[in-house]
């Protein structure tokens, strides 16, 4: 069995939502809430690793770590890039523009283009605002 290697790329097991995706960088943060005990226990999740390897998310308590991740074995790079580019389209940003760029690379520019976008709505006034006199 091979190790995991973070950080790990965790995407809605279903890909109904494809902005639900996310990086973990380490188990203790995945532990500390990046990753729901019962989104694990329900296998609510699809997760790749830093060379694309799907892991396998099992609850164990008892353990030091209720979380425990295993790979395996099975390479899903083009799996974690359809997961990435669906996200990139979802925001309005061509895959062209981030697909030579390593999974890590690609999700923060995406990120970051969500969070720009999500800046200038909440910015826009209501339209009812410009009848308001303040």
């Amino acid at each position: 069995m091979m190790d995991v290697i973070f950080p790990l790329y965790v995407a809605d097991s279903e890909l109904a939502d494809p902005t639900l995706l996310f990086c973990v960088e380490s188990l203790e943060a995945a532990e500390g809430g990046e990753l729901c005990e019962d989104n694990v226990l329900f296998g609510d999740f699809l997760i790749w690793d830093a060379r694309g390897f799907r892991v396998n998310a099992t609850v164990e308590r008892g353990r030091p770590h209720w979380l425990k991740l295993t790979s395996t074995g099975i390479q899903d790079m083009q799996g974690l890039l359809e997961a990435l580019s669906r996200y990139a389209r979802a925001v309005g940003l061509p895959w062209e523009d981030v697909k030579g760029l390593g999974p890590a690379e690609a999700l923060k520019r995406i990120k970051e283009l969500e969070n720009c976008q999500r800046q200038e709505r909440s910015k826009k006034r209501p339209w009812y605002q410009f009848w308001l006199r303040g």
